[in-house]
């Protein structure tokens, strides 16, 4: 696929999945994401024209999933790589997830484990960087005799989520709503 964005920023990316002939009710999934954020132009410290440069992160990944009754769980495996001008940053990231499924009721309910993994090097000089982990719970409700869904996700949850615009410290109810996603979809 293909996604063009404003601003020249370009996403491509290609998935394969198939459930396994092998082992019964095991899936197994590869693909690759690629981004472009376009061309920059780059300064010197103080402020001369110093040229060009691109921005752009790449994402190969392998992944499978079971289904055991009511029960889906899954695991996939990825290399990524990040390109800022001169600097980059590579390494190999995992996501755990389960998926528990109640549809006779209307409700499915999910949790994530993401970015659990290494970067080999850092951008510049620098070591290299922990990977942001997020702990993600979902639940998702059809609403009976309507095509709508509720969904509500904590997200990033055991991390602080932070606003560089802020002026005061936030409350506690303000940093839970943070975490917080709450949507409506049609089907």
């Amino acid at each position: 696929g293909y996604q063009g964005q404003q601003l020249g920023i370009r996403f491509y990316n290609l998935a394969f999945a198939q459930d396994s002939v092998i082992a019964g009710k095991l899936a197994l999934s590869t693909g690759i994401e690629y981004f472009n954020y376009g061309e920059f132009e780059a300064f010197t410290a103080s402020g001369l024209e110093n040229g060009t440069f691109n921005a752009r992160e790449f994402l190969a990944y392998v992944g499978t999933n079971h289904q055991i009754n009511r029960f889906r769980l899954g695991i996939q495996v990825g290399y990524f790589f990040s390109n800022l001008s001169e600097n980059t940053v590579a390494g190999l990231t995992t996501t755990l997830g389960g998926l528990f499924d109640l549809s006779e009721y209307g409700l499915r309910v999910g949790v994530s484990l993401q970015n659990l993994g290494l970067a080999f090097s850092g951008y510049a000089e620098e070591d290299a960087p922990e990977l942001p982990v997020n702990l993600s719970i979902g639940a998702t409700y059809l609403v009976p005799n309507t095509p709508f869904e509720l969904t509500l996700t904590a997200h990033r949850l055991g991390t602080e989520i932070q606003n560089t615009q802020e002026r005061d410290s936030p409350g506690a109810v303000e940093r839970s709503l943070r975490h917080l996603s709450l949507g409506l979809v049609t089907r």
